[in-house]
C-alpha cells in the first residue's frame, strides 16, 4: 500500500462545530485510498502543544453523489434569504446599524463541510462555531445610500454548494 498524509493534502475535514476546548467534524478519505495519517495538533491557551497521528486504511471507492445542503437564514426583522440570483428587499436600516443573522443548514446525505456569511459592504463575517444552527451579527457599513447583500453559502465535504441571499438598504439617521 503506498501511504498518504491524509490531514489537509488528502482527503477531507469538515467542522461540523467548535469550542474552546473541543472541535466534531467529518473526515471523508480520498478515493483512491491507502494508508493515511490523520494528524490533530492543539495548542492550549499557555501555548504548550501537543501532536496527536493515526494510521488508518482507506479502501479506494467511489464517493456517492449528495444532495445540495439545504441553508435557511432569516435577519432579526423576520425576513427570510432566498435566491442570490434575485435577493428578497429586506429593508433599510440606518448607518451602522447591528444587523443579526439567524440561520440553520440540513446536510441531508452530505457531511457538514463549511459555512460561510458574507456582507459585500462590510466584508467576511466570522465563520460560525457550528455548521447546524447558528447566528452572526456585524455593525452595517458607515456609508448612506448603499444597498447590501448579505450571502450565507453552505459546501458539504462532497463539494455540493447551496447559496441564499437578501439584501437591505442603508440610510442616514432620520432618512
Amino acid at each position: 500500500m503506498r501511504a498518504c498524509i491524509c490531514n489537509l493534502i488528502a482527503g477531507r475535514f469538515g467542522t461540523s462545530s467548535r469550542g474552546d476546548s473541543e472541535i466534531f467534524g467529518f473526515w471523508l478519505p480520498p478515493l483512491d485510498g491507502g494508508v493515511c495519517f490523520v494528524t490533530m495538533h492543539a495548542v492550549n491557551g499557555d501555548g504548550l502543544a501537543t501532536t496527536v497521528t493515526a494510521a488508518l486504511v482507506a479502501h479506494a471507492g467511489t464517493a456517492p453523489t449528495a444532495r445540495p445542503p439545504a441553508p435557511f437564514a432569516n435577519l432579526e426583522n423576520g425576513c427570510m434569504f432566498g435566491s442570490p440570483d434575485s435577493p428578497p428587499d429586506c429593508g433599510s436600516v440606518t448607518v451602522a446599524s447591528q444587523r443579526t443573522l439567524f440561520g440553520s443548514v440540513f446536510w441531508d446525505d452530505g457531511h457538514p463541510g463549511s459555512v460561510t456569511i458574507t456582507d459585500d459592504c462590510v466584508g467576511p463575517l466570522p465563520d460560525p462555531s457550528n455548521a447546524a444552527f447558528f447566528s452572526s451579527s456585524w455593525l452595517t457599513s458607515a456609508s448612506p445610500a448603499d444597498t447590501c447583500t448579505v450571502t450565507l453559502r453552505a459546501v458539504d465535504l462532497e463539494g455540493v454548494a447551496t447559496s441564499i441571499a437578501a439584501q437591505y438598504h442603508v440610510v442616514a439617521p432620520g432618512g
